[in-house]
């Protein structure tokens, strides 16, 4: 069955999939979605299901929060089987907050290979990777771009090394469901020693 067991998705209509049941008089199924794992109060709640899966309607979509789910068969006589034991998968649509950048200090003097250093940002879906843009002040000209970073620094390699110039720093987060934040606010550094301009 998917998704798999405490799976975290960023779609508010995810699509549930179970195994096919067969019987001679035919078969339905019935689904149940509920933020409750005693199902008391299912938020969805499907019968005469032909189909051995389903993906919630946008009427039906989901918020943020642990949702439980679970499923049963119902023969061509109307005879309802036991309910599946229930799975659980998480909605995140809720994108990490932008980072906080630390060094190098606005304004600052750099070396051509600086250690850029921004503060870490924590997300429920966890898996946070970041992204690292130095370029010009609008960000038209990017001279280095790094993605996929999980750490909340880099430092370039001397392949990457900056020519002699001004310059422009940001960095954005995106969680392990791929919610990407928005940048954050730029840092300005000149490299004051630097690849020679040839």
């Amino acid at each position: 069955a998917l998704p798999a067991n405490g799976a975290k998705t960023s779609s508010a209509t995810p699509t549930l999939d179970w195994s096919d049941v067969s019987d001679p008089s035919g078969v339905t199924y019935s689904l149940q979605v509920d933020d409750n794992a005693d199902f008391s109060s299912p938020t969805v709640s499907k019968t005469g299901l032909t189909s051995s899966d389903y993906t919630l309607a946008t009427g039906e979509a989901l918020p943020d929060s642990t949702y439980y789910w679970r499923v049963r068969a119902v023969d061509g006589a109307g005879n309802a089987g036991a309910w599946t034991g229930f799975r659980s998968f998480i909605i995140d649509l809720s994108p990490p907050a932008a980072p906080s950048l630390t060094s190098p200090a606005d304004g600052a003097a750099t070396g051509a290979t600086p250690a850029f250093d921004w503060a870490d940002v924590s997300d429920p879906a966890g898996g946070v990777t970041y992204t690292l843009q130095v370029g010009n002040q609008d960000f038209s000209t990017v001279t280095l771009t790094q993605s996929g970073l999980t750490a909340s620094e880099y430092t370039p390699t001397s392949a990457q090394a900056l020519a002699k110039g001004s310059y422009y720093w940001r960095v954005k987060a995106a969680d392990g469901v791929g919610n990407g934040s928005a940048w954050s606010a730029s840092r300005s550094f000149t490299v004051a020693v630097g690849l020679a301009d040839t």
